[in-house]
């Protein structure tokens, strides 16, 4: 099922959707530097949920696993 346009989505769907984007970015450098990023999103959505830091990182990789992103 594809889905919905980005404005339809949860603000969690949102969140996670630019977090999988980010994980899409190649070691190194530029990954590196994106670090404090990844853990911001990770609090926001803590903040969202009420879930912890950790259960959202395992939910991520979790979907990252089932649907990889194929960015051209």
């Amino acid at each position: 099922m594809p889905m919905p346009p980005l404005h339809r989505r949860s603000e969690r769907d949102r969140i996670e959707t630019a977090y999988l984007i980010l994980l899409t970015i190649p070691h190194g450098l530029a990954r590196a530097m994106l670090q404090p990023a990844l853990a911001n999103l990770r609090d926001v959505i803590a903040e969202i949920t009420g879930d912890d830091a950790e259960t959202i990182q395992n939910d991520f990789e979790a979907n990252a696993a089932k649907q990889p992103l194929h960015l051209q």
